[in-house]
């Protein structure tokens, strides 16, 4: 009889130790879906927030432009936002340095210092003219959307026309 009561005894322990087990199992499950959900959430936020930002990059750019020759002598610190092209984002502007055409680089050569194939003004560059230097612009929008954030950056040169040197995404 001692046996009989020993089984009763482990059967109440195994059905407890098995409903644990789901809810562990269902709990589990649910956590797996609440996750890749906000994965998905959070990778829609960074999209969004680069597409922000390689726009109000751009819209920065045509600005620059319509500003003319006349407008780079006041250079904006900072550009937009532009509401009517729902876009919230503003962009930092600021001199980079001066470029020398004929120049690989305008960003590796500290200021002072020549690089190898840099003509100084006045100096006849190979094609037999001048050296003309550039004013290089740096601009710097950064876009934050709910959980998602970034970067985009140029530096451009607008004279005789638009020369993008650099565009970076981060």
């Amino acid at each position: 009889m001692s046996r009989a009561v020993a089984t009763r005894g482990v059967a109440l322990p195994l059905v407890l130790l098995v409903l644990l087990l789901l809810g562990a199992a269902a709990f589990a499950a649910s956590f797996a879906a609440t996750l890749d959900s906000a994965a998905a959430r959070s990778a829609l936020d960074s999209a969004a927030a680069r597409a922000q930002a390689s726009g109000a990059l751009a819209f920065a750019v045509a600005e620059l432009v319509a500003l003319g020759p006349t407008g780079l002598a006041s250079l904006p610190a900072e550009l937009g936002p532009w509401p009517d092209l729902e876009s919230g984002v503003t962009v930092v502007a600021s001199l980079a340095g001066v470029w020398t055409l004929g120049e690989e680089d305008p960003g590796e050569t500290a200021p002072g210092e020549e690089s190898p194939g840099q003509e100084t003004p006045g100096q006849e560059t190979p094609g037999g003219g001048p050296a003309q230097e550039r004013q290089v612009i740096e601009l710097v929008a950064r876009a934050e959307t709910g959980r998602g954030s970034a970067e985009a950056s140029a530096k451009i040169v607008l004279q005789p026309g638009l020369a993008v040197i650099g565009r970076y995404l981060r």
